[in-house]
C-alpha cells in the first residue's frame, strides 16, 4: 500500500519532543502498531505498550488531531500518537469500505424549480384530490399509517381552535406505549455487568481475522462483539419505536439505554485484563455512541411535529434533572450520570426550525446548562433564530473552551468592520493557543495593519513549523540580535537542519562548522545536510568530519545497509567540490576494497555515482 501524502514526518517530529519521537520510531519498528484502519481522513489502531493502547489521529485542513488512552500528560504528543503517525505515513493501514445506501442515493433530490412549482401549484388542489393521494399513500406503508396516527394526536394536543373537520383526540394506536426508562436501565446495565470476558466464543468470532491478528486485538474485538450484542434487542425496539412515528417511546428506551451505559462500571469477569489500560465504561459509551445515530438515522426518516421533537427534549433535560437532584440530595453521592456532550448529535440533528430551537434554548436556560458541553448547540439555535445578540455573546462568553468558536468569532468581527474587538480577541488567542491561530492571523492581520500582531505571528508559525522561507521573511522585522536570539534558541532544539538553515540564511558559516564538530559523535539523521552549507567554504575541515563519520559507521555494532547507505550520502555530498574530488575518489576507493569485502557498501556507493 502506498504511503499517506496528508501529513509530512517532519510535522510529526514538531507534535512531539525528541524522547517521544525516538521511542515512537522503536515502537513502530518493532511491529507493535497494530490493525490499522482509516475512515476518510480518520485513522485508528492499537499500540502494544506496557499495555494495550487505543490510538486516534483525525487530519483535518494539514492539522492532526491525536487521541490515546495512555495516561501520557507531559509535552507533545505520546509515543503511541507517534507509532501510529509513522505507520500511516508509511501507508501501514487498511481502508474501510464505504457501505452506499442505494435507498438514500435514490431519493429525490430537492429541485429548487420543483419546489417552487409546488407551492404555487399545490394550495389550487382540491381538497378530494389532495385527501385521494393521502389514502393512496398511506395504504402503500404501515409505517406511514402509524406515523399518521401519531402525528394526528400531536396536533390534536395543540392549544388553540379546532381544525375544521377534526376527529377528536385519536385512541389507540397513537398513545405512547408506555416505556419505563428505569425498566431498560436496570435490563441492559445487569448485562452489561454480567458479561464474563473469561470464557470468550473463538469459534463464533475468530473466523473473520483469518489467524493473522494477535491474540489481544481478537479478545478486544470479541469483547466489544459482546457488548454490542447487549444493545441489539433494545436498539431494534427504540428503531421500531422510530419507524412508526412514536419517537418518545423510541428514545425513552434510548434513554435507558445511556443511563446503563453511563453508569457500568465492569463486567463480571475480565481474568484476560482486555480492558487493562482502557476504561470499560468508555468502551460501551462508545458502542451506544453508534445506536444513537443509528436510531437517529431512523428518526430524521419519518414525519416529525414541532411537538414531538419538544418533547424529546423535554424527555432528557427530565432526566438530567432527576439524576442531578438525586446527585446532590444522596450521601454518599451517587455518580453523575448525564453528560450533555454525549447528546449533541440529537440535539443538532432534532433542531427542526426556529420555533423547536426556542424551546430547547429555553431549557437550557432554565436548567442552566448554557455550558462548554452545549455551546456548539446554542451557537446554532442562535443561527437558526437570527438572533446575532445571542450568537455573539455565547461565542465571547466560550471563546477559551474551542479554537472552532474563537475563529468564527474572530470571523464575525471582521465581517462586521469591529476591529478593535478583533484585535483584542486575536491577541488574546496568540497568548494563549498561539500554535493554533498563527497561520489564521498571518493570512488574515497584514503587517501595516498591525505590525505587532504580524510578527508574533510569523515568530511562532516559523518556529513551529520550521519554514525558512517564513524566517526569510520574519528577519526583515528584527534587528541583528533579535535574529542571533530567535536563532540561539533553536540551537538548543531538536531539529538540527533547521538551526543551520537558520545560520546559513545568516551565512555564519564558521557557527555550522563548529556544530557539526560538536556533534559529529552523536547519531544524527541526515548528518550530510548539516555539512552541504560549508562544504565549499570549508572543503577540508568536512572531510576530515566525513572521515570520522565513515568510520564510525562501519564500526557500529549490528551494522546494516542502513549504515552503508550514510556513508555514501556524506560522500556523495563532498563530491562536487573540486579541491576534494580526488580525495573524496581514493577514499571510496579504500572503502570499496577494504577487506572484508562489504558487498552491500559498494552496492550503496555505486548508487549514488562514487564508484
Amino acid at each position: 500500500m502506498g504511503a499517506s501524502v496528508l501529513f509530512t514526518k517532519k510535522q510529526l517530529k514538531d507534535l512531539a519532543n525528541a524522547a517521544s519521537f525516538q521511542r515512537g520510531v522503536g515502537y513502530y519498528d518493532e511491529g507493535s502498531v497494530k490493525n490499522v484502519v482509516r475512515r476518510g481522513n480518520e485513522f485508528q489502531g492499537k499500540v502494544q505498550g506496557s499495555s494495550r493502547y487505543k490510538v486516534k489521529l483525525a487530519v483535518d485542513g494539514g492539522n492532526l488531531h491525536f487521541e490515546c488512552s495512555c495516561p501520557y500528560d507531559y509535552g507533545g504528543i505520546c509515543k503511541h500518537a507517534v507509532a501510529l503517525g509513522l505507520a500511516v505515513l508509511e501507508g501501514d493501514y487498511q481502508t474501510e469500505a464505504i457501505e452506499v445506501d442505494y435507498a438514500e442515493e435514490a431519493t429525490l433530490v430537492s429541485d429548487p424549480s420543483t419546489e417552487a412549482l409546488f407551492e404555487a401549484f399545490f394550495p389550487k388542489v382540491d381538497e378530494a384530490t389532495k385527501m385521494a393521494f393521502l389514502r393512496t399513500l398511506l395504504a402503500k406503508d404501515a409505517y406511514l399509517r402509524a406515523q399518521f396516527l401519531h402525528f394526528v394526536q400531536y396536533q390534536d394536543e395543540q392549544p388553540g381552535e379546532a381544525t375544521p373537520g377534526a376527529v377528536g383526540p385519536v385512541s389507540g394506536a397513537a398513545q405512547p406505549d408506555g416505556v419505563s426508562i428505569e425498566a431498560v436501565r436496570k435490563d441492559v446495565h445487569g448485562r452489561l455487568s454480567a458479561l464474563d470476558f473469561d470464557d470468550l466464543d473463538y469459534d463464533e468470532y475468530e473466523q473473520e481475522y483469518d489467524h493473522y491478528a494477535e491474540g489481544w486485538e481478537v479478545e478486544a474485538d470479541i469483547a466489544k462483539e459482546m457488548i454490542g450484542e447487549v444493545f441489539e434487542k433494545p436498539a431494534e425496539r427504540a428503531l421500531g419505536h422510530a419507524r412508526r412515528g412514536n419517537l418518545p417511546d423510541g428514545f425513552r428506551v434510548i434513554l435507558g439505554m445511556y443511563e446503563a451505559a453511563a453508569t457500568v462500571t465492569e463486567p463480571a469477569a475480565d481474568d484476560h485484563g482486555i480492558f487493562e489500560g482502557l476504561d470499560y465504561q468508555e468502551t460501551v459509551l462508545e458502542q451506544f455512541a453508534e445506536v444513537l445515530v443509528g436510531w437517529l438515522d431512523e428518526a430524521e426518516k419519518v414525519v416529525r411535529p414541532e411537538a414531538a421533537v419538544k418533547q424529546l427534549y423535554d424527555l432528557l433535560l427530565e432526566r438530567y434533572q432527576h439524576h442531578e437532584d438525586r446527585h446532590r440530595r444522596e450521601v454518599p453521592e451517587p455518580q453523575r450520570v448525564y453528560e450533555l456532550k454525549h447528546f449533541e448529535p440529537f440535539f443538532f440533528r432534532m433542531l427542526t426550525g426556529p420555533e423547536v430551537a426556542r424551546h430547547l434554548l429555553h431549557l437550557f436556560t432554565t436548567h442552566r446548562l448554557v455550558d462548554v458541553d452545549t455551546v456548539l448547540v446554542v451557537l446554532r439555535i442562535a443561527e437558526l433564530t437570527n438572533d446575532e445578540t445571542l450568537w455573539l455573546k455565547t461565542a465571547a462568553g466560550f471563546v477559551d473552551s474551542q479554537p472552532t468558536i474563537a475563529r468564527q468569532l474572530l470571523e464575525k468581527y471582521r465581517a462586521k468592520d469591529r476591529m478593535d474587538d478583533f484585535y483584542r480577541l486575536a491577541e488574546k488567542m496568540m497568548q494563549d493557543r498561539a500554535h493554533e491561530f498563527d497561520q489564521y492571523l498571518l493570512e488574515t492581520v497584514p503587517p501595516g495593519a498591525n505590525r505587532a500582531l504580524h510578527v508574533a505571528a510569523l515568530v511562532n508559525f516559523t518556529r513551529r513549523t520550521h519554514s525558512v522561507p517564513h524566517y526569510r521573511e520574519l528577519r526583515n522585522y528584527l534587528t541583528k540580535e533579535q535574529r542571533n536570539v530567535f536563532i540561539a534558541n533553536e540551537s538548543r532544539g531538536y531539529n538540527f537542519l533547521f538551526y543551520v538553515q537558520l545560520l546559513t540564511v545568516e551565512e555564519r558559516f564558521a557557527d555550522i562548522l563548529q556544530f557539526v564538530r560538536k556533534i559529529k559523535a552523536d547519531h544524527v539523521g541526515d548528518f550530510e545536510k548539516l555539512i552541504e552549507p560549508i562544504a565549499d567554504v570549508y572543503p577540508q575541515e568536512c572531510f576530515d568530519i566525513v572521515v570520522v563519520k565513515c568510520d564510525r559507521e562501519l564500526q557500529a555494532q549490528g551494522r546494516g545497509r542502513q549504515h552503508y547507505q550514510n556513508i555514501a550520502r556524506l560522500l556523495k555530498i563532498l563530491l562536487p567540490v573540486k579541491s576534494l574530488r580526488e580525495e573524496v575518489k581514493v577514499y571510496a576507493l579504500h572503502l570499496y576494497n577494504s577487506k572484508p569485502i562489504l558487498p552491500a557498501l559498494r552496492d550503496e556507493m555505486k548508487k549514488v555515482g562514487l564508484m
